[in-house]
């Protein structure tokens, strides 16, 4: 009887594990699936966010500025004390 019983146990252990395995190929063909889908998506945002950038012209936008008056400054001025107000005058 134990001898039956032991078998019977193995076998079911055995066909548990072959479901658990199928569950996880199918898990992983899934994922790479997804993983491949991804990459193409990222593909796309990155060939767009480049064409994007060559349609900004930096210069152009520079030069429209400069017509309106305004100039390019490489120093920008957050905040000031009332200090720097005194002695700017």
């Amino acid at each position: 009887m134990k001898k039956i019983l032991v078998v019977i146990s193995i076998l079911v252990i055995w066909f548990y594990n072959n479901y658990l395995l199928n569950q996880v190929s199918q898990k992983e063909k899934e994922l790479s699936k997804k993983e491949k889908n991804l990459e193409k998506i990222n593909k796309k945002n990155n060939n767009k966010m480049m064409e994007y950038d060559r349609a900004i012209d930096l210069e152009k936008i520079k030069k429209e500025l400069e017509k309106q008056g305004l100039k390019p400054t490489r120093y920008i001025e957050y905040f000031s004390t009332e200090r720097e107000k005194i002695k700017e005058i």
